[in-house]
């Protein structure tokens, strides 16, 4: 994970970091949202096995931690899948993550 990102470097390395003490970052998203994130970081694809693809949901939520951060080519991957799934009942919230993440990709 360190290598992967400066944010997470400095969570998991810098002394008074909670992280680094517990050795644990605390999340507050769907676990499928950071499995999905895990799985692009370490293989750059959806986990595999799995007969039906990450929700939308799980999407944005995946993309806000990738931006958080700071995994920029794991942002570019999830705001593309995620503007292929958008519809009429998941636009609003891939509009506002587009917005409050300054993403062009979503719509």
């Amino acid at each position: 994970l360190r290598a992967a990102s400066s944010v997470l470097k400095a969570m998991l390395s810098a002394e008074g970091m909670r992280e680094a003490t517990q050795r644990t970052i605390e999340v507050a998203c769907p676990a499928l949202a950071v499995q999905l994130l895990l799985s692009m970081m370490y293989t750059g694809a959806a986990p595999v096995g799995d007969d039906e693809e990450p929700s939308v949901g799980n999407i944005l939520a995946a993309l806000d931690l990738a931006h958080r951060w700071q995994l920029l080519h794991i942002v570019h991957l999830l705001a593309a899948a995620a503007a292929q799934r958008v519809d009429a009942e998941t636009f609003e919230a891939a509009a506002d993550a587009a917005l409050r993440l300054d993403l062009p990709l979503l719509p």
